[in-house]
């Protein structure tokens, strides 16, 4: 009974979150975008409650179940592509071209990495440094994203929509770390550390 309530309050608090964004408030603090992410980080909470059961799989039950989220997720893109030519997801931006869909997308994404990460045993350390840090990159990448759309523009670079959006998310990610990591060695205390 409790999950269902705490299910209830996330939709509704979702909900909110696309109403405070659509009203144009609370845009700067990003509280609406966060309300709206909230069902995403219950499905990987309630996800995590399996993952145990995830490490009696065999490597080829493994296997078939990456390959089979793989291409859920590809088709998904491909029919995202196909019924919204020239759309993209914006989470920080709360844009959803079809929020079914969007959805699926995202949650099929996120499986499938987990998944896959899952049966990683040693993790390189800048991964896990990543890892540690990724709710201060998530809140330096809208702004980073923005800056890179505005200097390609600038520069007149035109390319297809997903190319672009692919470069900017992976240029964006490794600025994000990068000034993580100069934050962490020189500004601890911005990210919570002594």
């Amino acid at each position: 009974m409790g999950g269902v309530i705490a299910w209830l309050i996330v939709v509704c608090a979702a909900g909110v979150g696309i109403g405070l964004y659509n009203q144009g408030w609370m845009n700067y603090a990003m509280f609406n975008r966060a309300l709206t992410v909230l069902p995403f980080f219950m499905i990987g909470y309630s996800f995590k409650h399996y993952e145990p059961k995830l490490q009696d799989f065999s490597s080829r039950q493994c296997l078939s179940l990456i390959i089979l989220l793989g291409l859920l997720y590809t088709g998904s893109i491909l029919i995202g592509t196909k019924l919204y030519p020239g759309e993209s997801i914006d989470v920080h931006m709360v844009k959803y071209f079809s929020i079914p869909l969007c959805a699926v997308q995202i949650i099929l994404g996120v499986l499938f990495m987990f998944i896959v990460f899952s049966r990683i045993d040693n993790y390189p350390k800048w991964l896990l440094a990543v890892g540690k840090d990724s709710l201060v990159i998530y809140m330096w990448h809208p702004y980073i994203i923005a800056i890179l759309l505005r200097l390609m523009a600038k520069t007149g670079i035109s390319l297809h929509y997903m190319l672009t959006g692919l470069i900017v998310t992976v240029v964006g990610i490794f600025v994000c770390c990068l000034l993580t990591a100069l934050i962490r060695k020189f500004a601890p205390f911005m990210i919570g550390n002594r």
